[in-house]
C-alpha cells in the first residue's frame, strides 16, 4: 500500500491516476484497514519518513513539504467522499491527529478546505462523540478567531442540512479578559436529552442558546430580563408568574407541587392522556374521546400551536428558529395584536 500512496505525489499524472484508482479499489475490500491506510497516507511520521524530513517546522516554511501534505489531505478527502465507511472509531483518531498537526498552518486553500472537510466528517461521526472531539480540538489548536468562527458557521449549517438543532455556537469572548477567549461551545445534549448546562458559558441562555451578553458583570440582570421578555423558548406562567420553558408548561400547570398558584385556579386542570395538553377537568373526558394524537417516545405537543415535536431537540428548533406561529414573543401577528390592545388602552 505504501508505494501506491507515495505515487500520489508523483510529478507524472498517469502514476497518480493509477495509484488513486488502485487504492480506491482496495478500500472496497472487507479486509482493508482504514486506520492503516490513513496512517500511511496522512500521518506526520509516515510523510516525514517518505521525504526524509527531520525539520519539525517544515509545514510552516517548506513549500515543497506543504504541497506534499496538501496532496495527501486532498486525497484523504476524496477517498472519504467516495467511501464514507473509511471513517471508523480507530481511523477517526488518525484523522484527528492529522487535523491537530496541520490546522495551525492550513493557509493554502486546498489544504484548508480538505482539513475543514475532515473536521465536518468527524463532527457528525457519532461512534466517537465527534462533536466533543471537534470542539476540544478547535479550542486547543486553532488560534485564528476568524477561521474558528467560519468553521463554527459551517458546522451549524451542517446541522441544519442534517435537520438537527445546532450542536455548537461561537462565543466571541472578552477582549479585555485573557481567560475569556473566542471559542466554540458544545450544545450537544446528553442521552437523557437534557442540555449539559456546564457547556454554556456565562451570558448564553441555556434554553434558546442566544448569547445575551459578553459582560460578566451584567449576566445576572440581562439574563433575567431576557428570560422574562425575549427568550423564544420560555414563557411566564399566567398563575404563579414564574419563568417556564414553553414545552414544559402543561406539566407545570397540572403537576403536583409545580405551580404555586394552583390553589387559585378558577378550574381544575388535568392532562389529556393522549396529547398531554391541559384541559378543564369537566371537559377532559369529551376531549380524550375525540383526541387523535398518539405520541411516541419523547414526542410532545407544542402547547401554543399544537404541532407535534420529536422531543427536546426538535422543540429547541421549533422555538429558537421562530417556527411556532402562536408564540407571542416571536409571532409578528401576535405582537401586532398586543400592540393594538396596548394602544387602545392608552387611548
Amino acid at each position: 500500500m505504501r508505494p501506491l500512496i507515495e505515487r500520489l505525489t508523483s510529478p507524472t499524472k498517469p502514476a497518480k491516476v493509477v495509484a488513486t484508482n488502485v487504492l480506491a479499489t482496495l478500500s472496497s475490500f472487507l479486509c482493508f484497514s482504514p486506520k492503516n491506510f490513513f496512517n500511511i497516507l496522512i500521518s506526520k511520521a509516515q510523510i516525514d519518513k517518505q521525504v526524509r524530513n527531520t525539520d519539525d517546522n517544515a509545514l510552516e516554511r517548506d513549500q515543497k513539504y506543504q504541497m506534499i501534505v496538501e496532496t495527501r489531505a486532498v486525497s484523504a478527502k476524496s477517498y472519504i467522499q467516495n467511501a464514507p465507511w473509511l471513517i471508523t472509531e480507530t481511523s477517526a483518531k488518525v484523522l484527528l491527529d492529522f487535523i491537530t498537526w496541520v490546522l495551525p498552518y492550513a493557509q493554502r486553500t486546498d489544504l484548508k478546505n480538505a482539513t475543514i472537510f475532515l473536521i465536518k466528517e468527524i463532527y457528525q461521526f457519532e461512534q466517537v462523540d465527534g462533536v466533543k472531539m471537534v470542539v476540544t480540538l478547535l479550542n486547543k489548536n486553532l488560534k485564528s478567531a476568524t477561521l474558528l468562527k467560519n468553521i463554527t458557521q459551517e458546522l451549524v449549517e451542517l446541522d441544519k442540512q442534517q435537520r438537527v438543532p445546532p450542536q455548537v455556537i461561537y462565543v466571541e469572548g472578552n477582549k479585555n479578559d485573557k481567560n475569556d477567549q473566542p471559542r466554540i461551545v458544545s450544545l450537544k445534549q446528553t442521552a437523557e436529552k437534557q442540555i449539559d448546562l456546564t457547556d454554556f458559558p456565562p451570558g448564553v441562555c441555556q434554553f434558546c442558546t442566544h448569547e445575551v451578553t459578553k459582560d460578566l458583570k451584567e449576566v445576572e440582570g440581562k439574563m433575567w430580563t431576557h428570560l422574562l421578555k425575549d427568550c423564544s423558548c420560555c414563557c411566564i406562567c399566567p398563575s404563579c408568574h414564574q419563568v417556564v420553558e414553553i414545552c414544559y408548561l402543561p406539566m407545570h400547570v397540572c403537576g403536583d407541587r409545580e405551580c404555586s398558584g394552583q390553589k387559585d385556579y378558577a378550574y381544575k386542570l388535568d392532562l389529556c392522556e393522549h396529547c398531554q395538553l391541559p384541559f378543564e377537568e369537566s371537559l377532559l373526558q369529551q376531549h380524550e374521546a375525540q383526541c387523535q394524537v398518539s405520541l411516541k417516545g419523547d414526542q410532545l405537543v407544542c402547547p401554543l400551536c399544537g404541532v407535534i415535536l420529536d422531543g427536546g431537540e426538535d422543540a429547541l428548533i421549533h422555538y429558537s428558529e421562530l417556527k411556532c406561529q402562536a408564540n407571542p414573543r416571536t409571532s409578528q401577528e401576535f405582537q401586532d395584536i398586543i400592540k393594538q390592545k396596548m394602544d387602545k388602552r392608552g387611548d
